[in-house]
C-alpha cells in the first residue's frame, strides 16, 4: 500500500472521509476500509476495493514538492466526480518517468451497503472532465490532450455520401462551408 514512500519515491497525499487523515498509520487505513467493507452483502469475486491509478505525461519542469500539491489537487477533483462519499487513500510515486497517482477507493459510500458503480458512459465523462480540469488549471504540467482530440476529431467525421461528393466534384462540402463561415464569425 505504501509501497515507495519510505525510500522518497512516493508521498501519500489523499485520505478522504479518514478521520485521522494524514496521521492515519497503515493499520487504521486498512481498519477503516474492512469496517466500511463489512456493510457489503457478500458476494463471491464481489469487489470491496478499486485501486486505480491517473498517470501523467513528462514533460513538465516542475519541481517534486510542487508537482505533489498539483497532483493531490487533481487526485481530489477526481474524487469528488467519481468518489465523493467513499473512503479513498492516494499515494503519488515518482518512481517511474510518468508521475502517477495511485488511488483505493471503497466499493461503497461510507457506512452504506450498496455498491457505487459507475457506467462506461459515466466514468468517461468524469476522465474527459478531469483532463479538461487538468489542461486549465496546470498548465505547466504539460500534460498532451487526448479526449479532446478524439472529440475534435469525431466531430470531423464526413458520411460516406458527403466524401463521395467532395470526391466527384472536387468541391468542399455545405457542412465545410458552414463551418468556414462560422468559424470566421468567431474569430
Amino acid at each position: 500500500m505504501n509501497r515507495g514512500i519510505s525510500e522518497g519515491q512516493g508521498s501519500a497525499v489523499i485520505w478522504q472521509h479518514f478521520y485521522g487523515g494524514a496521521h492515519s498509520s497503515e493499520q487504521e487505513i486498512i481498519r477503516h476500509f474492512e469496517e466500511n467493507a463489512r456493510h457489503l452483502a457478500f458476494r463471491k469475486n464481489g469487489n470491496v476495493l478499486y485501486h486505480e491509478f491517473i498517470s501523467f505525461s513528462a514533460g513538465h519542469y516542475l519541481r517534486q514538492a510542487e508537482l505533489t500539491n498539483i497532483v493531490a489537487d487533481i487526485g481530489q477533483e477526481y474524487l469528488r466526480l467519481r468518489a465523493p462519499e467513499q473512503l479513498a487513500y492516494g499515494v503519488v510515486h515518482f518512481d517511474t518517468e510518468h508521475i502517477h497517482l495511485h488511488l483505493m477507493i471503497s466499493a461503497n459510500s461510507v457506512g452504506r451497503s450498496e455498491r457505487v458503480r459507475l457506467s462506461k458512459k459515466v466514468f468517461a465523462d468524469i476522465q474527459k472532465q478531469l483532463e479538461s480540469f487538468v489542461l486549465e488549471r496546470y498548465p505547466d504540467m504539460a500534460q498532451t490532450p487526448v479526449y479532446r482530440e478524439i472529440a475534435q476529431r469525431e466531430q470531423c467525421k464526413r458520411s460516406a455520401d458527403e466524401q463521395a461528393m467532395i470526391v466527384r466534384t472536387n468541391l468542399p462540402s455545405r457542412k465545410d462551408l458552414l463551418t468556414e463561415r462560422l468559424l470566421c464569425l468567431f474569430m
